[in-house]
């Protein structure tokens, strides 16, 4: 698999950017990974909407420099479900 760059940078930006422009706080977001690693537009977009509205968002656990980036926010709360207790 990997990333269609142009498809990040129009489709995903735009997509972002009307999501930081809708109504509401919060936003959820399925699975960040090494896929966006390839876009610093994509990067940038989601970072802003990480900077303006509450998001839940899954992400891989790759060592990647963005989602370290993304984990590092003094304001992130990690929950890591594949090592919560009782979870088979």
């Amino acid at each position: 698999m990997f990333a269609q760059v142009p498809a990040l940078d129009r489709t995903g930006v735009q997509l972002l950017r009307r999501t930081l422009y809708a109504p509401g706080k919060w936003v959820c977001v399925d699975e960040i990974g090494f896929l966006e690693e390839a876009s610093p537009l994509y990067q940038q977009a989601m970072w802003q909407l990480f900077e303006h509205k509450r998001v839940l968002a899954a992400l891989r656990k790759e060592e990647l420099p963005f989602l370290i980036r993304l984990r590092s926010r003094a304001d992130c709360l990690l929950l890591d479900l594949d090592a919560a207790e009782g979870w088979q």
